[in-house]
């Protein structure tokens, strides 16, 4: 399968190499440090927002294959896409975990930050995108987006509709 042009992207990007550092950007919130930053990617509105970004690109998938494609397809896809993705960005994502003792579930919202950004070219949702856009122009940047001050509709996470105007709050970035 090929490599989009955002992983190519992101393999070639100084991942990570800016982290800390100032910010001048009226649009975001900066993290004070990496435990700030950990705090707010674990927090209920940044996972709600990944998940209805998800479950976004799910309802497009499932809406353009046969019925019975996702319940064969879909696992195999997410894994190979993952493990590319991993492979791609492993020796940038590696030593900053290292050296900053952070845990696998950094890791882990790293690579599902960049496979949304994989699966929105082949499955594309307006509201999705317009969030992975601005969550990958910072990775892109050499920071971490790790959230957002803005208000998250009512709703439940799994609800594909309540993805915020990410022009109502800041990305909360470090």
């Amino acid at each position: 399968m090929p490599v989009p042009e955002i992983v190519k992207q992101v393999k070639a990007a100084p991942l990570f190499q800016h982290v800390g550092e100032a910010i001048d950007d009226k649009t975001v919130k900066t993290a004070a440090d990496w435990p700030a930053c950990l705090a707010s990617l674990q927090g209920n509105k940044w996972v709600n927002i990944g998940t209805s970004m998800m479950n976004r690109i799910f309802a497009v998938a499932d809406a353009t294959h046969d019925p019975d494609w996702m319940g064969r397809r879909w696992d195999s896809v997410i894994d190979s896409r993952k493990a590319q993705i991993t492979r791609a960005i492993g020796p940038a994502l590696q030593p900053v975990m290292r050296k900053n003792k952070l845990p696998k579930s950094f890791e882990y919202f790293v690579v599902g930050d960049i496979l949304k950004a994989w699966l929105l070219t082949e499955y594309p949702d307006k509201p999705a995108a317009d969030w992975s856009d601005l969550v990958m122009k910072w990775y892109l940047a050499g920071h971490v987006p790790c959230g957002y001050t803005g208000a998250v509709p009512a709703g439940k996470s799994t609800d594909p509709t309540r993805l915020p105007d990410p022009a109502k709050g800041k990305l909360v970035v470090f």
